[in-house]
């Protein structure tokens, strides 16, 4: 197993390397590192242990390394590594130190790649040694994570900086690690912070805030740890915090008796952020004294640093919003000769967009266009080009594109004659390019949808903008305009996933993505195992093997992305709604849904076409019925109090009756007076519409003083079948792909004969979880009517450790479902829990990370289609994981269901499924059981929360028993 680790290692050199030169180093230097392995190995077998210490003793060849390394003497270092490596006889250790100080050479700005590479080699050999060098191990993980954050990679630099924290708490601490923890901490914190994961940001910046105040770590760390955290306060307008924080920040900055360079460097940080917090106070007094602080350090550091011209930059911004233009130029002009000096092409745009700031305030709007237009070059390359190129700020956007567009729009409404609606056109073109962008150049889901939210709030200004020029106009052409709008800002990660997971070659790696998939599935089976040995020795022997794969597979996977172009042009493909209105039936409308900041519109799509239209409410009380509505409905889940309050249950039923038509006029009766034409619904939601159940909607006004329940009340599920999708792009894609999976169920059956209650790492946060008491019931159901094979309690676990599902065409899972809408990521489906040992969960990124490939996937547990609601993409859940693997459909809940119901249900379910119904159809049935059954499951809360999203086709009659 080691052998083939090192064998994909060196492939993995190899293809990095740039050249025949370098190719021929790094062959040397593998064989070097095979015998080193198998040295260690031998000696393995008479020690049976490593020697761990904190620190090392640098001999004579360290000790010139180092002096080879502080001098900048890149070739003898280079020479001096090689020569080692070529001696039999040498420490393993040693080998890791010379890796590690070569990587410190490349550890400058346009080498950092190099120094990755470099500092992830070091890692290994370090872990490998016989005697492991704590302390360097984690400067290793520190040095990884540290450039990964300096390149903008932030899951990459998440993942060495909670790796080096681990490793750090995994052992007793060493003199020094609890600055390197502070600073990990800060790195976390501040990616997670630029990604807008604000609720994860404070949990890490606490946790090295505490360290701070109990230890004594090195100070500048805690000041950056602080200003860091301070501007995450400020970003969600808690300037009072904020202000506390940076003092704070300040303070330790000021305990450094004799500051260097990197501690007057966190003092300008810190100034910046006082600049931050008064300009947003709007203190511009304040925020000017502060930038004059900053500026003033900046220039005895480096005149002509980017540092500089940032506080140039600033001073200029400030200047200008209190009306001082002529001096405000003159420092912006200072800032873009520095810039250009330094060739920093995004900040030349910011540059730009403050000289248009600038002329708009004096009235001239044709200079304001001018210099975006400069500042789209800076950013982008030519302007004419819709592509993005290398200089696009990736994590923020600053991006001039956006007030193009909309100044074009406002231009064109006061001179249509000179601004033309295709210049409108032409600018938002360029915006969309930013999407064919995403696709490729962003790794981190989290800054996808952060870009995503800017293109929205575009999106709904032009929306607004397209209707209300319809309605003034008449011209078709604001009406098409709008209805393409309204579908870009939906579910664009989702459907790259879903693309990427059903055709991960794409044309191109595909070698590397097999070896990426081979090394998933060697991790899988290593962690199963891992579960099964109780021996410390070979727990711990199979612990590094699953690091080292981890380090490999990640490498592996940088690799890919970096191949991939930054520079991936628009394709024009948003006619997802106008292509899927001529494949719908007489009888089938789609209902597609925005909600803007402050309106909300809905595309309605039949056989005859598209039409947009605005809704009536605003978007702010819809948000409010809606989450009213919910609690109301999941209220019978309350148990006793439902059954003994009665003045509570009886209020929250008549609120219940009332919302549940008043959203029904706004959302369907408003828009779509003639629905009775249309037999079958499709809701395509946006926003918090995903967790309204249209079914549960109630046609018609019903009295205060009509009974709550039974089977007369007007439900829209009596006279419709509603099927959900992620949205029309998503649903398009289907269209033109045909299912080519398996066509047998697998069911996932965990037993759970008693309650029980789980302790979650790392919050420490116990959670209850009620016996299972009708699995077998479902199980029944599937397999009595599907040809299915069952994995029941421990055997559920197969499902981690299995990443693709090639024979299965339905795959149910019966069971506890945990979802956290605040730390998503943490969300899991429970599939074994026994008494001793680790609890077998398959987390949200785990089951993203499958290749499903089915027909229909059921998550018959809690609350699976709820989760973090992410504006511009949708619900981050279960049920949307489930469609990243793959499933074409996905059947999941919005609330906590009752077991007892949800079985039945199901039973019905299937067995009208293999009757030839429908899957929408086939659900709608298994509800409008329970309205008219008499068992006193009447009640939405029962029925309503499971949904379908996806394929509403029949299930293939080679599916049935």
């Amino acid at each position: 197993m080691i052998i083939q680790m090192i064998l994909l290692f060196f492939l993995q050199l190899v293809i990095k390397a740039n050249d025949m030169a370098n190719v021929l180093i790094r062959i040397s230097t593998i064989l070097c590192v095979l015998l080193t392995v198998a040295a260690c190995q031998t000696e393995e077998k008479v020690t049976q242990s490593k020697v761990t210490l904190c620190k090392y003793e640098e001999g004579p060849v360290l000790k010139r390394a180092l002096s080879y390394k502080n001098k900048k003497e890149k070739a003898k270092l280079l020479a001096l590594r090689d020569s080692l490596f070529r001696e039999e006889n040498a420490l393993a250790v040693e080998k890791a130190y010379l890796s590690y100080r070569v990587g410190q050479l490349y550890d400058v700005p346009g080498g950092r790649s190099r120094a990755i590479r470099q500092y992830s080699e070091a890692l290994g050999q370090f872990l490998a040694a016989d005697t492991v060098v704590l302390d360097r191990v984690i400067q290793m993980y520190f040095n990884i994570a540290n450039n990964y954050f300096k390149l903008g990679i932030r899951d990459s630099s998440n993942i060495f900086a909670n790796k080096g924290l681990d490793f750090i708490y995994s052992k007793e601490l060493c003199d020094g690690d609890a600055a390197k923890a502070v600073y990990l901490y800060r790195t976390v914190g501040v990616n997670l912070r630029d990604v807008g994961d604000f609720a994860g940001s404070f949990t890490f910046f606490e946790k090295g805030a505490e360290i701070c105040r109990t230890d004594t770590p090195r100070d500048r760390y805690c000041g950056q740890l602080m200003d860091g955290y301070a501007y995450a306060l400020l970003e969600l307008d808690r300037l009072e915090e904020s202000k506390k924080i940076i003092k704070e920040g300040e303070r330790y900055i000021a305990n450094i008796d004799t500051m260097n360079y990197w501690d007057s460097k966190a003092l300008v940080d810190i100034y910046e952020t006082y600049f931050a917090i008064a300009d947003k106070e709007g203190e511009l007094k304040g925020a000017e004294v502060e930038v004059r602080k900053g500026l003033r350090l900046n220039i005895v550091l480096d005149s002509q640093s980017l540092s500089t011209g940032h506080s140039y930059n600033n001073l200029g911004r400030i200047l200008i919003r209190g009306g001082e233009y002529k001096k405000g130029e003159a420092y912006l002009r200072k800032a873009l000769s520095l810039y250009r000096l330094n060739e920093h092409y995004t900040d030349q745009g910011t540059c730009y967009e403050n000289f248009s700031k600038s002329s708009l305030f004096q009235g001239d709007t044709l200079a304001a266009l001018g210099y975006l237009d400069s500042a789209a070059t800076a950013y982008h390359g030519f302007p004419e080009s819709p592509s993005l190129a290398f200089a696009l700020d990736k994590q923020q956007l600053k991006d001039p594109i956006f007030s193009q567009a909309e100044l074009m729009s406002t231009l064109h409404l006061s001179r249509p004659d000179a601004f033309p609606l295709e210049s409108v056109i032409e600018s938002v073109a360029r915006v969309d390019s930013i999407i064919g962008f995403l696709r490729y150049g962003v790794r981190s889901e989290l800054s996808k949808r952060q870009a995503i939210a800017e293109l929205r709030a575009l999106y709904d200004g032009l929306i607004n903008f397209s209707y209300q020029q319809w309605q003034k106009t008449g011209d078709e052409k604001y009406q098409q305009l709008g209805i393409s709008y309204l579908e870009r800002g939906k579910a664009q990660i989702l459907q790259e996933r879903q693309r990427r997971t059903l055709n991960e070659e794409d044309g191109q790696n595909t070698e590397s993505l097999q070896e990426v998939r081979d090394l998933r599935e060697n991790i899988y089976a290593l962690k199963g195992r891992l579960r099964k040995t109780k021996d410390v020795k070979t727990r711990r022997e199979i612990g590094e093997k699953i690091n080292r794969q981890e380090l490999q597979m990640y490498k592996k996977q940088e690799e890919i992305y970096q191949s991939k172009t930054s520079v991936y042009e628009y394709d024009g493909q948003f006619i997802g709604l106008e292509g899927i209105s001529k494949t719908l039936e007489a009888d089938e409308i789609v209902l597609d849904y925005f909600l803007g900041d402050e309106t909300g519109y809905v595309a309605l799509a039949t056989k005859e076409g598209v039409e947009i239209k605005r809704l009536p409410l605003l978007t702010d009380s819809l948000v409010g019925m809606v989450k009213r509505l919910g609690t109301c409905l999941a209220a019978p889940g309350e148990g006793r109090k439902w059954s003994n309050d009665r003045p509570w249950r009886e209020g929250k039923e008549k609120e219940r009756l009332n919302l549940s038509f008043r959203l029904y006029e706004s959302l369907v009766a408003s828009v779509l007076p003639n629905h009775s034409d249309y037999q079958r619904i499709t809701i395509i939601p946006d926003g918090i519409l995903a967790f309204l159940p249209f079914g549960a909607l109630l046609t018609e006004e019903v009295p205060a003083e009509r009974p709550a329940s039974g089977d007369k009340l007007p439900y829209l599920l009596v006279s419709h079948t509603v099927n959900y999708e992620f949205s029309a792009g998503i649903w398009r894609d289907r269209l033109e792909s045909a299912y080519t999976g398996g066509t047998k169920a697998l069911v996932i059956a965990p037993v759970q004969e008693k309650g029980r209650s789980i302790e979650m790492a790392p919050s420490g946060k116990e959670i209850s979880l009620a016996a299972l008491g009708y699995v077998a019931q479902e199980v029944d159901a599937v397999e009595k009517h599907i040809r299915s094979d069952v994995w029941r309690g421990p055997e559920a676990c197969e499902l981690v450790e299995k990443a693709e599902f090639g024979s299965y065409g339905v795959v149910h899972f019966s069971g506890h479902g945990e979802v956290f809408p605040d730390n998503i990521s943490q969300s899991f489906l429970v599939l074994d829990l026994p008494e001793k040992g680790v609890y077998c969960l398959l987390r949200l990124p785990d089951l993203e990370a499958k290749k499903l490939n089915v027909d229909l996937l059921v998550l018959s547990a809690c609350r699976t289609g709820e989760g973090e609601l992410a504006q511009e993409e949708g619900v981050i859940s279960l049920s949307r994981a489930g469609a990243i693997a793959g499933a074409r459909s996905v059947v999941s809940s919005l609330w906590v269901a009752n077991q007892a119901s949800k079985a039945e249900l199901f039973d019905r379910f299937y067995e009208q499924l293999a009757a030839g119904d429908r899957r929408d159809e086939a659900l709608r049935g298994a509800k409008l059981h329970f309205l008219g059954s008499g068992e006193g499951f009447e009640h939405p809360y029962y029925w309503a929360a499971f949904l379908n999203t996806g394929s509403s086709k029949v299930l293939e009659a080679s599916f049935v028993q």
